[in-house]
Parts: structure tokens; C-alpha cells; sequence
């Protein structure tokens, strides 16, 4: 299995079923596909109750579940793309 096969089930486990909250709302992850480009992985989910609602991902190499699941949380409502740097 290549890095970028790994990289992408990573993603795929520490993503997919997550429950994460936003504002009042607290929704579960439905990854539905994963590109990686280089270093970098696109990640396309969707909220358990908007199951048609996409939301792109862009996480840069040096992000980490901490900071997408912040991301996720500090996004404001309709945006359709994300990108999660490292927090440093």
C-alpha cells in the first residue's frame, strides 16, 4: 500500500462518523472521497442531516485532526469549502 493509499485511509478513519458540533448544531461526518495531492489531502464530506450538502476540505500537510475538527467547528453556515491550516 502506497503513502498515498495510507495517507487517504487515515483521513478516512479519524473523519468518517465523527460527530462534530457547530454553533448549536451538532452533526455526524460522512466522508465521501478523499484526493491527495502531494502532500496535501481534499476531502469532501457531508452532515448526516444535509446528506446532499457538500463541504470541501483542503487540508494542508502540516494540519492535524485537531485543527480540521476546529475548522469544522468555527465555519460559518452555507460555506462550501474549508481550508485548515496548522494552528501552530
Amino acid at each position: 500500500m502506497g503513502t498515498t493509499s495510507r495517507l487517504a485511509d487515515l483521513w478516512f478513519d479519524l473523519l468518517d462518523g465523527r460527530w462534530v458540533r457547530s454553533g448549536r448544531k451538532t452533526s455526524k461526518l460522512l466522508v465521501q472521497g478523499i484526493h491527495v495531492d502531494g502532500e496535501a489531502v481534499w476531502i469532501q464530506v457531508a452532515r448526516s442531516e444535509q446528506p446532499t450538502s457538500r463541504l470541501l476540505l483542503h487540508v494542508w500537510p502540516q494540519a492535524t485532526i485537531r485543527d480540521v475538527l476546529s475548522a469544522l467547528r468555527e465555519s460559518p453556515a452555507g460555506k462550501d469549502r474549508i481550508e485548515v491550516l496548522h494552528a501552530a
